[in-house]
C-alpha cells in the first residue's frame, strides 16, 4: 500500500505513463515482480523504482483517481471486463 509521502511519486509516475503511452499504457501496465535489481529509492523519493512500479500496478485506480476520476473509472471498467469469463 502507499502513504501520503509516496502518493505524489506514484501520481507522477502514472502521469508520465499517461503522457508517453496514453490510457492504454495505464490500462495494460505490466510489472515484472521478480526482476528487481535496484539499489533503493532515488534521492528525495520514498520508494525504490521496483516498489513504485508494483504499488502503481496494484493501486492503479486509486492513484489515477487523484488526478483524473473519469480515467480511473475507465481503467477500473477495463480491468473488470478483462476479469470476466469468456
Amino acid at each position: 500500500m502507499f502513504d501520503e509521502f509516496s502518493l505524489p511519486e506514484l501520481v507522477d509516475l502514472a502521469k508520465r505513463i499517461l503522457d508517453r503511452k496514453g490510457e492504454e499504457g495505464l490500462i495494460n501496465y505490466q510489472v515484472f515482480y521478480d526482476a528487481c535489481g535496484c539499489m533503493g529509492p532515488s534521492k528525495g523519493e520514498s520508494l525504490c523504482s521496483c516498489k513504485k512500479a508494483y504499488t502503481l500496478k496494484t493501486n492503479m485506480v486509486e492513484i489515477v483517481a487523484q488526478f483524473d476520476e473519469e480515467l480511473a473509472k475507465r481503467i477500473w471498467l477495463a480491468h473488470f471486463v478483462k476479469g470476466l469469463p469468456g
